[in-house]
């Protein structure tokens, strides 16, 4: 086995995730900073997209990081307020959208294409939440959905998460019945 190391261009970065499009570019997030980065495998060369400045107190970075069926790059980037909002980089045009009113550290793409954020579905195509599944029902147990994290869909289309909150768990919602999914973990 060989292992290639190559050093980050920025030497403060701290990469929290990474996620590979279909042209084998890695695209990485900075949880310390305002920036966007990839690294291209069949060249070996770093870019770094810079983000919108934030004002004095606002701790800056971007998160969790996804590439979709079409190569555009989606992540949580840090607003004015602090809010991690769900965002869409075109690597062809270096264009930023954002999908308004839609707030989340976790983001995953599932099998439909679709993006989403905690237990929000957003259509890639429209920007818009197409759909909203609330887990904070019986059988998951009071406070378990308070901090809930690493959203996952499974091959149905169903999102999961873990609870990091009250009593441990994995919660997830059946989208075609609505039906909350509440499994404990000792």
């Amino acid at each position: 086995m060989i292992i290639t190391e190559w050093d980050m261009p920025t030497a403060t970065t701290a990469s929290h995730d990474s996620a590979i499009d279909s042209k084998g570019v890695i695209w990485f997030t900075d949880e310390s900073a305002q920036y966007l980065g990839s690294f291209d495998t069949k060249t070996s060369t770093f870019k770094e997209y810079p983000m919108p400045a934030l004002p004095p107190g606002v701790i800056p970075g971007t998160r969790d990081v996804i590439v979709d069926h079409d190569d555009n790059v989606w992540f949580p980037l840090r607003n004015d307020e602090g809010h991690s909002i769900l965002t869409k980089f075109d690597p062809r045009t270096e264009q930023l959208t954002v999908a308004d009113g839609v707030t989340s550290q976790f983001i995953e793409l599932g099998p439909d294409g679709k993006v989403w954020a905690g237990f929000q579905r957003i259509d890639p195509a429209t920007m818009m939440v197409d759909g909203t599944f609330n887990p904070a029902r019986p059988p998951v147990p009071r406070g378990s959905q308070a901090y809930a994290g690493n959203v996952r869909v499974d091959s149905k289309g169903n999102p999961w998460m873990m609870s990091q909150a009250g009593p441990g768990g994995a919660m997830g919602v059946d989208i075609s019945t609505g039906e909350t999914k509440w499994y404990p973990i000792p």
